[in-house]
């Protein structure tokens, strides 16, 4: 089994709304994590592996008093996946399936002492062979084709291009009629033929933090290597 890790960090900006809906009951069913089929030229055959609950993060993987979300999609389309020309790509008809969780994280243990709970977001995604290591080099590509997004609002840069590529995101959001500018941190890593996305959305117009994402990423890709 090969991890490879890649760390995005985001200097973004989303219209932000309000996570609701907590949920601290068991593991959901896969559905309700849905982020919706593969493109048409990848829907899977019936033998195709969709993505089982078991694969996502679970709340007793995120500490005292965690708990699932439903969130605003709108919030977090730049992350479905990252994709800094804003298009699609080749590997998307080598996608299989995919899925998305939204959490709250509160414990002190994993949030520094934050307070109110940080907003994580998961993603995984699961390919045919090859399609997670072109997906990451895909995006490794458009982050130097596209520094600048068509309407100028998001602004791309390359930290670091080696085994852990470091990208920063610069946006403006408008939060009560203030432009409001924030930082999240986005861990993106691959496992086998399956991607897993993480990133802490922070609270309303808080920054995310990546010492979050590095204390839970190794679960996450656990979790997903297990169960896809």
């Amino acid at each position: 089994m090969r991890f490879t890790r890649f760390v995005v960090l985001a200097s973004a900006v989303v219209a932000v709304g309000a996570c609701t809906s907590p949920s601290t009951g068991g593991s959901p069913a896969a559905s309700t994590s849905s982020v919706g089929s593969a493109p048409a030229s990848a829907q899977p055959s019936p033998s195709d592996p969709t993505i089982p609950a078991a694969a996502m993060l679970q709340l007793e993987d995120l500490g005292k008093d965690a708990a699932r979300l439903d969130a605003d999609a709108d919030r977090v389309s730049f992350l479905r996946p990252p994709r800094p020309c804003g298009g699609g790509g080749p590997s998307d008809a080598l996608r299989l399936a995919a899925a998305r969780q939204h959490y709250a994280v509160s414990d002190p243990a994993l949030t520094s002492g934050r307070t109110p709970a940080a907003g994580l977001f998961e993603l995984v995604m699961t390919f045919r062979p090859g399609g997670a290591a072109a997906y990451r080099a895909e995006l490794l590509a458009e982050v130097r084709r596209c520094p600048r997004s068509a309407d100028g609002t998001r602004i791309w840069a390359v930290g670091s291009d080696a085994d852990v590529v470091q990208l920063t995101l610069e946006q403006t959001v408008t939060y009560a009629d203030e432009k409001v500018q924030q930082t999240l941190p986005v861990f993106v890593s691959t496992v086998d033929d399956t991607v897993v996305v993480l990133s802490d959305l922070g609270y309303e117009t808080s920054n995310g933090d990546p010492q979050l994402l590095a204390k839970i990423m190794d679960k996450a890709l656990s979790r997903a290597a297990a169960n896809t």
